[in-house]
């Protein structure tokens, strides 16, 4: 954990209040579809945090879906090992993308003034 950081917090930001209001955008931009890097949203900090949120949720929950439907879907499809690799790797996103899912709520829920208290 970073010095004033919370567990958990993104490495690639600084916490609240060191350089955060200067990269919180920039960050939140590269968990977001492309398309709101040219919206008047980007003046809107809090507004990208709830987008982020909800679209890092939205993946992680198409992920899986995919993963319980893949097997029944494409059976006829693919080989068992092929689809015994895609359930492999689509564990692996929906991993990286819960720790998303974490990430952004936390900058959200800094963004909107929580202080994270140390634990003993």
């Amino acid at each position: 954990m970073r010095h004033g950081a919370p567990a958990g917090w993104p490495a690639d930001l600084p916490p609240v209040g060191a350089g955060f209001d200067e990269q919180v955008v920039g960050w939140l931009l590269d968990r977001l579809p492309p398309e709101y890097r040219t919206s008047p949203l980007r003046s809107q900090p809090l507004i990208l945090a709830l987008a982020a949120r909800r679209h890092a949720q939205a993946t992680l929950d198409g992920t899986r879906e995919v993963y319980r439907e893949l097997r029944a879907e494409l059976r006829d499809h693919l080989d068992p090992a092929q689809i015994d690799g895609g359930l492999v790797a689509l564990e692996a996103l929906a991993a990286a993308f819960t720790r998303t899912v974490r990430e952004v709520t936390m900058v959200e829920q800094g963004m909107r003034g929580h202080v994270w208290k140390p634990r003993l």
